[in-house]
């Protein structure tokens, strides 16, 4: 299997575990806080996923590649992105909300390829423009409550939720960020330090974990919960992806993620229970759609030196 190849199977195992991460946040969420909940996850991943790490030297390469600066760049990013979206998928309203946040957060595919442009040199036509307008419309239509497409209703649905929303959308900046500069910086450098990272975004998360009122109410679910979603979705997911963004020859494995708020909305309606309306799939399809053109209207040139 060719290099582009295997980058490109890695990016659709990531996208496809993804689409389980915000059902079983938001449950997990719900049983034991928001704040334990993504503190115990990210702990978990990275005490699993560093073990293995130093007992097989996997991270070695990524230490021998990377400046100190920049690791510490990369991991900030990562620890801000996972503290970040589990705040607001936490801090959502209510679960119909929840699946706003998860709309709004889907914007990273976008901003990815437009980050592509002045960090590895991409040119891009002037169809990106009404691209990017598509995809911040589909956001919109996914913030009006109660299916009421009218001012009112959009200023009552954001002041609602303004923090969780806000909050995704800075989330999705940062996660674009780091999706860029890993292709950008670590190219030859391996993905042994992601579980490192976690750890680093469980620590950042552990304070808030201390200080939440609410009581967590573990089970045995809960812990199969925990295990699949630390494990099987985020660590697996994000190492597939890490691996794929460095081995990145065009913006097709971005342009795949686009595709991701339709399974994921309809993995967390089912698996949560919530109604989802046509106006929320409207939503995701125009995030998809105007993410689409923008990636249409971006095309690979010589990257800049790192």
């Amino acid at each position: 299997m060719s290099p582009h190849a295997k980058s490109v199977t890695a990016g659709l195992v990531a996208i496809s575990l993804w689409s389980w991460s915000f059902a079983l946040s938001r449950s997990l969420a719900e049983q034991l806080g928001v704040a334990t909940a993504a503190a115990c996850v990210c702990l978990t991943a990275g005490v699993v996923g560093s073990i293995f790490a130093i007992l097989t030297g996997w991270h070695r390469p990524a230490l021998a590649g990377l400046s100190t600066r920049r690791i510490a760049l990369l991991g900030g990013l990562f620890a801000a992105y996972q503290a970040t979206i589990y705040a607001a998928l936490g801090m959502a309203h209510d679960r119909a909300s929840f699946l706003v946040v998860t709309v709004i957060n889907y914007l990273w595919p976008g901003l990815t390829i437009l980050l592509a442009i002045p960090l590895l040199g991409r040119h891009f036509r002037a169809a990106l423009i009404p691209g990017l307008a598509v995809a911040f419309f589909g956001v919109l239509l996914g913030t009006f409550s109660g299916g009421d497409v009218s001012p009112t209703a959009l200023r009552a649905g954001i002041a609602q939720n303004l923090l969780p929303y806000g909050l995704a959308l800075f989330a999705a900046a940062c996660w674009a960020l780091y999706s860029n500069l890993v292709a950008r910086w670590a190219k030859g450098a391996g993905s042994g330090l992601v579980p490192f990272y976690f750890l680093a975004a469980g620590a950042a998360l552990c304070p808030m974990g201390v200080l939440d009122p609410r009581e967590a109410a573990w089970s045995a679910g809960a812990v199969v919960e925990l295990f699949a979603l630390a494990v099987g979705v985020m660590l697996a997911g994000y190492v597939a992806w890490d691996y794929s963004m460095r081995r990145r020859e065009s913006e097709l494995v971005p342009a795949l993620s686009y595709l991701i708020p339709l399974p994921s909305i309809a993995v967390s309606g089912a698996y949560l229970d919530i109604p989802i309306g046509g106006q929320l799939i409207a939503a995701s399809v125009l995030v998809i759609a105007g993410s689409a053109i923008c990636w249409r209207s971006v095309a690979k040139s010589r990257e800049r030196p790192g």
